[in-house]
């Protein structure tokens, strides 16, 4: 005998495929009073241009980018002027008569009026978050007829827009998009250390990398707004918080006020104004100078930087050991768990900071990962990270074994040579560092020096 069995069996997926598409809609800000023209007659284009408008403003609320329609649509009403004696000026271009501008479809049919006719007369874009202002005037055209006569018009802006293909996209995610094309940014993995666990940043390294970008301006931006990007590095805004992908940036030029007394000779600051006490990073002057008066200095700017974990670990001065420290062992170190001879937490929750001795060694590249970074021409040659000036510079790196007799704070600079030195009593320079939040948009730009990145915020 022969036996047969078919057996089948299915399953199904249990979760749930999911596609989120981001909003289309744009707000409409009326700035002026709806135009009324009583006892009108037909009148000639100079004096139509003087006549006062209705303005608005279009705003994009949106991630995307929208195309509109500015469309003047005619409501019916008794004795109604016919739309071909009726002329339209949008902003500055030229005239044109309702009826010979493109047909568009009819939208408004509230209680109040029916629309019985429309035309597009202006047509335009609006990036991602943007804005844009019109201004439309009427008025009965010189070549009107006597059909105007004992006439009226009605009508109403009526707005058509629809999505585009440009984009918003966050700052961190268009650097990353980069890397593959972009042999200037570079992907460096970490492992794990006593602070952080293991972490993988992109940063802009060589000797002229295209990462320029203005900050703290609007139009008018000078070399003072000029700043440039260390990178995409992972980041805390609290001590066991998640790690999130924040640009970082540091500025292009020294950053000098004279207002908190701290500015000691033309050189720059010491780490503290008193440099003969034993002060904590938090509670040192120059903490003070970049997290009041420069945080205060860049004003409205301040919404676009996150409270991030800065950390503090310690390296030693001593000997010729730190003729032997390259980028890595800074990294590891600057998250160890060895704590300045001045004392202090092993980590701050800060606005703004310095850039560690770790972003100096990276900036040259790969390459030079594991060199040590004394005397090194290789690593001095190719990175972007050194002062044009030549000026001594501080780290936020912290010493674990006092270099000077006093018993005050010390830390570790980069000397106008490149190599990494420590200092307590000298004044170098500081160029303020911080961590821009994710929500930062990439609006333009190439990041050369001559057409730097510009940036919004998505608040």
């Amino acid at each position: 005998g022969i036996s047969y069995a078919y057996i089948a069996y299915s399953t199904r997926q249990e979760g749930i495929n999911v596609i989120e598409t981001d909003c289309i809609n744009i707000t409409m800000e009326e700035l002026t009073n709806a135009i009324h023209l009583t006892n009108a007659h037909p009148i000639t284009d100079e004096v139509g241009n003087t006549l006062k408008p209705f303005r608005f403003k279009l705003t994009n609320t949106c991630g995307v980018g929208v195309d509109y329609n500015v469309n003047l649509e005619v409501m019916e009403t008794e004795s109604r002027i016919a739309s071909k004696n009726i002329a339209t000026k949008v902003d500055e271009n030229t005239k044109s008569i309702l009826s010979n501008n493109p047909t568009a479809p009819i939208t408004y049919q509230e209680s109040d009026y029916t629309a019985v006719e429309a035309y597009t007369i202006h047509s335009g874009s609006i990036e991602p978050y943007g804005s844009v202002e019109h201004e439309v005037r009427i008025w009965l055209d010189e070549s009107a007829g006597n059909d105007s006569q004992n006439g009226t018009f009605y009508s109403k802006v009526v707005i058509d827009a629809r999505q585009n293909q440009i984009i918003a996209i966050n700052f961190n995610e268009y650097i990353i998009n980069q890397v593959e094309d972009n042999p200037s940014i570079e992907e460096f993995t970490h492992e794990a250390t006593s602070q952080t666990p293991a972490l993988t940043d992109y940063r802009y390294t060589r000797a002229n990398p295209n990462n320029y970008v203005y900050f703290g301006c609007e139009e008018d931006c000078t070399l003072e707004n000029l700043y440039r990007i260390i990178g995409v590095i992972p980041t805390q805004s609290e001590v066991g918080g998640e790690y999130e992908n924040r640009v970082k940036l540091i500025k292009n030029t020294e950053y000098i006020e004279t207002e908190s007394g701290y500015l000691r000779n033309s050189s720059g600051y010491r780490l503290n104004d008193n440099y003969t006490v034993k002060t904590s990073w938090l509670n040192c002057s120059l903490y003070k100078v970049l997290n009041t008066y420069y945080w205060n200095f860049i004003q409205n700017y301040q919404n676009y930087i996150e409270e991030s974990i800065w950390y503090l670990g310690a390296l030693s001065y001593s000997g010729n050991a730190i003729s032997n420290y390259s980028s890595d062992f800074y990294y590891i170190g600057e998250r160890d768990k060895t704590v300045a001879l001045v004392g202090g937490n092993l980590s701050i929750l800060a606005n703004i900071g310095l850039m560690y001795p770790s972003d100096y060694g990276y900036s040259s590249g790969k390459k030079y990962h594991s060199d040590a970074i004394w005397a090194n021409n290789a690593i001095n040659l190719n990175t972007w990270l050194r002062l044009e000036n030549n000026s001594t510079e501080w780290t936020i790196m912290p010493d674990s074994l006092q270099y000077s007799d006093s018993e005050g704070m010390a830390g570790f600079s980069i000397l106008p040579s490149g190599p990494m030195t420590i200092y307590s009593v000298n004044a170098p320079t500081i160029r303020p560092t911080f961590y821009l939040k994710s929500n930062v948009l990439y609006e333009s730009g190439s990041g050369t020096e001559e057409n730097p990145y510009r940036i919004s915020i998505n608040e």
